[in-house]
């Protein structure tokens, strides 16, 4: 019953968004290149939050892994078992996960960090998957970005091309033809 009360707050939450988002004018109205930077400052922001739910399931999955008996990341982390009292702080176990969660979703990696068994393994090679999806997502935004400008002037010309066209094939008034164009 607790967390079904709880969830009234997400909802809540979720509806003050949706006015939010009426509020702001439509991405039609919006610059071109503005609604790029968006774009790719919702891409940065989504890539940082996978990147936290990535670091709390490998937590998870290590901590389970070693309850249940299996050599896992946590014991060994640069020499330090994570899971031992001296290391009791949220902050250093977060700290780590995220780190790894970091450097497997948006870089080749550096393996100082590293699954010891199967399961971590699969997770591992979850979190690579994604993160090339989300790598690929950022790199078109950003090609649009640079060739994106190029794209909206030549549709732009083609469509005053077609309108003269349009305004020659019917003979237009030269004032009719300016006012389309």
């Amino acid at each position: 019953q607790y967390i079904q009360f709880l969830r009234v707050f997400r909802i809540v939450r979720l509806s003050k968004i949706v006015r939010i988002l009426r509020m702001v004018p439509s991405f039609d109205k919006l610059p071109y290149r503005f609604v790029i930077y968006l774009k790719i400052c919702q891409g940065i922001v989504a890539m940082l939050m996978t990147g936290h739910y990535v670091a709390c399931i490998w937590w998870e999955t290590g901590k389970v892994m070693d309850r249940h008996g299996y050599e896992s990341w946590v014991n060994d982390v640069h020499g330090i078992d994570l899971l031992s009292e001296e290391h009791d702080d949220m902050f250093t176990r977060y700290t780590y996960s995220y780190y790894f969660a970091i450097v497997t979703l948006f870089t080749t990696g550096y393996g100082d960090i590293t699954p010891k068994n199967t399961v971590e393994c699969w997770v591992s090679l979850l979190c690579i998957i994604v993160g090339t999806v989300f790598v690929s997502f950022l790199i078109g935004l950003v090609t649009t970005l640079i060739f994106g400008d190029d794209q909206q002037k030549q549709y732009e010309a083609q469509k005053i091309k077609d309108a003269v066209r349009f305004s020659e094939y019917y003979g237009l008034s030269d004032k009719l033809q300016r006012s389309m164009v």
